[in-house]
């Protein structure tokens, strides 16, 4: 059995950035966007710290499926669309999930003794590459093999 290996080009990317907007869709099936600081573990999981008393902790909780958009720079012209399923964690119980944010996004520690706190973790499913730079025109598509 091999191993499945996303292009190794999406991670690179991802670590590079720290912030995504992330959307997800409340009880009445409207969407709801917001910009979020994120981390990255090297099984491509999203991670992003919220209050549990957020819009889109509130929607997770009602619709786990979200989609975060990655990639902001005019000059760059690379994004990163990517779409799964995301899992909430009590800021207690995230251990190394906690300890990769804070690594890569250290100003959250201010928010750790803040109650109510959580870890969101996104399982990817689908990511979409987009590279619109003149040198260089590349686009390509991901499905995570999900066991």
């Amino acid at each position: 059995m091999t191993t499945y290996i996303p292009n190794p080009k999406i991670l690179d990317f991802i670590r590079r950035e720290k912030y995504a907007v992330i959307s997800s869709v409340n009880q009445a099936g409207q969407s709801e966007s917001a910009l979020i600081a994120f981390s990255e573990t090297e099984s491509y999981e999203i991670i992003f710290m919220t209050n549990e008393k957020t819009r889109k902790i509130q929607n997770i909780l009602l619709n786990p499926n979200v989609s975060i958009v990655v990639g902001f720079d005019p000059e760059v012209l690379t994004s990163i669309q990517m779409e799964g399923v995301a899992r909430v964690l009590l800021l207690e119980s995230a251990g190394e999930y906690a300890d990769i944010h804070y690594r890569k996004q250290p100003g959250s520690l201010v928010q750790k003794k803040t109650p109510g706190e959580c870890i969101v973790v996104i399982n990817l499913l689908w990511a979409r590459y987009t590279n619109y730079s003149p040198k260089q025109t590349e686009v390509f598509e991901e499905h995570f093999d999900v066991d």
